[in-house]
C-alpha cells in the first residue's frame, strides 16, 4: 500500500503525509474528516487547514501530524488524495 501511495504523492520527503493517508485509508473517522475538508473550494479549505493546524499546536499534537496536514495546502496532493479517498 505504501508503494502505491508514494506514487501517488511524488517521490519527496513525504513519509508523514503516507502515513496520514494510510491511516484516513484504515481509520473511517479519520478518512471522513478529511473528505469533508478536502471536498471544500480551495480558499475555504485553506482558512479550515490553518485552523486544524491551529489547534493541533494548541493541543501539542505530534509535529509530524502536523507537518502531514500542511501538504493539503497544494491543490494538486488535496486533489489526489480526495481521488484516493472517495475510491
Amino acid at each position: 500500500m505504501q508503494n502505491i501511495l508514494k506514487g501517488l504523492f511524488g517521490r519527496r520527503k513525504d513519509e508523514e503525509f503516507v502515513a496520514l493517508m494510510q491511516a484516513a485509508l484504515e481509520d473511517p473517522s479519520i478518512r471522513q474528516h478529511l473528505l469533508t475538508l478536502l471536498r471544500l473550494p480551495q480558499a475555504q479549505r485553506l482558512i479550515q487547514l490553518q485552523k486544524w493546524r491551529v489547534e493541533l499546536q494548541e493541543e501539542q499534537a505530534p509535529q509530524p501530524l502536523i507537518r502531514a496536514i500542511g501538504f493539503l495546502e497544494h491543490d494538486d496532493i488535496a486533489s489526489r488524495a480526495l481521488k484516493l479517498l472517495d475510491n
